[in-house]
C-alpha cells in the first residue's frame, strides 16, 4: 500500500507493531504493523456541506431544494433558462451538481459527462468503550474505519454504478466483517 501511494508522490511511514499501538492505542495487541500517511485527511461531511452552503449563500449564491431539473433553454450557445418542477430560472452563473444524475442531465445540454455514482454500505457505532485516534484502514478486510465527533463510522465495499439504488445483501458492511470488530481498552 505503502509503495502505491509513494507512485503517487503521497508519502507513507511504515510502523512496527510497538509503534502501531503506541500511535493507536485502541487497537488490539494482534496487530502485526501498519503504514501512516500524514498527508491523509478528513472532515464531517455534514458540517462541510453546510459550511459550503454558508459560503456560497455569503457570495450570493442561491440554492434551490426540492427542485428537478427536467430541461433548459438554450440561446446563442449559452443556457438562458433553466426549467425545473419549481419554475424557471435565469442566472449569470449555473453551477451543474448534480451527482449521478449529472450523464442524464448533460444529454440535454449535448454534453457527455463521465460520472459514476458511489453507492457504499456503512454503519456508525455511536458507544464505543474506546474509538480511535485516528483513520484507520483495515487492508485485509476493506474497511475503513473513522472516528467521528460522536461516534466511528466503518465502511466497507463501494461499488461505481449508474442508477442503481439497490442494496446488494452480499456486499454490505455487516458481510464484510466475518469477525467482530473491537478496540482494547
Amino acid at each position: 500500500e505503502m509503495k502505491l501511494m509513494k507512485a503517487r508522490n503521497i508519502p507513507g511511514t511504515l510502523l512496527s507493531q510497538k509503534e502501531v499501538l503506541e500511535f493507536e492505542p485502541c487497537l488490539k495487541p494482534s496487530i502485526k504493523g501498519g503504514v501512516f500517511f500524514p498527508q491523509e485527511a478528513q472532515c464531517e461531511p455534514f458540517q462541510m456541506v453546510h459550511a459550503l452552503d454558508a459560503a456560497f449563500k455569503a457570495l450570493g449564491g442561491i440554492i434551490h431544494t426540492h427542485t428537478e431539473v427536467y430541461d433548459f433553454k438554450i440561446q446563442n450557445g449559452r443556457i438562458t433558462e433553466v426549467l425545473t418542477t419549481q419554475g424557471s430560472f435565469s442566472a449569470d452563473l449555473i453551477v451543474f451538481a448534480s451527482g449521478s444524475w449529472t450523464p442524464a442531465i448533460a444529454q440535454k445540454l449535448k454534453l457527455t459527462v463521465p460520472i459514476l455514482g458511489g453507492k457504499g454500505y456503512s454503519m456508525s457505532l455511536d458507544t464505543v468503550d474506546m474509538k480511535p485516534k485516528h483513520p484507520i484502514m483495515i487492508i485485509e478486510k476493506k474497511i475503513a474505519v473513522t472516528p467521528r465527533s460522536h461516534s466511528v463510522r466503518l465502511a466497507g465495499t463501494l461499488e461505481l454504478v449508474e442508477q442503481d439504488f439497490s442494496i446488494s445483501p452480499t456486499k454490505g458492511i455487516s458481510s464484510a466483517i466475518s469477525k467482530r470488530i473491537t478496540f482494547s481498552k
